[in-house]
């Protein structure tokens, strides 16, 4: 059961790496969402006056600051951290199983041979290497928003409607 724990311990020095990515990649998103929704103080520059860039730059760094933590939040179970190291270092479900039938509590001397095999070949391996960094597709979007908000802060303001409409004059005062 000890050689459980052990690997148990060198997956779990994975979770931490997992947490990082994870966050990267939802803060990205929210970034982008949330300069998205930056661009309609913008719009509304001329009823908000000189506020409006300070509120467009909060709502880039609330969604940024959000995404992040939802990505770091997120609940990595063990028997996923396992089976990402197995693919990260082509170790071809060992870690995955020796997780698993370590569990049980009838283990023959396959099972044992199987943890003593997993425990070797994950001693010298790396955790960072084995979570590859992805980028989401809204991070390679956000020049887009930026540049809009961008053109919007350098155009003038939007003029905004009075709201009253045009006195009506009758006929007889016309004349």
């Amino acid at each position: 059961m000890e050689d459980v724990v052990v690997v148990q311990r060198l997956v779990g020095a994975v979770a931490p790496v997992i947490r990082r990515r994870r966050a990267l990649f939802y803060g990205l998103r929210g970034a982008f969402y949330g300069s998205v929704l930056a661009l309609l103080p913008l719009l509304a520059r001329g009823i908000l006056g000189p506020i409006a860039p300070l509120i467009a730059g909060a709502l880039v760094g609330v969604g940024a600051a959000a995404g992040a933590a939802a990505g770091y939040l997120l609940r990595i179970p063990l028997s996923d951290a396992a089976r990402l190291v197995d693919r990260a270092f082509c170790l071809r479900d060992r870690t995955a199983t020796a997780l698993e039938w370590g569990s049980r509590a009838e283990r023959g001397p396959l099972v044992a041979a199987l943890i003593e095999d997993a425990t070797s070949r994950l001693q010298g391996l790396n955790p960072s290497g084995a979570v590859p960094r992805r980028w989401p597709l809204e991070g390679k979007l956000i020049p887009v928003p930026a540049l809009l908000a961008m053109a919007l802060l350098l155009a003038p303001p939007i003029p905004v409607p009075s709201g009253a409409f045009p006195a009506r004059r009758s006929p007889s005062e016309e004349e």
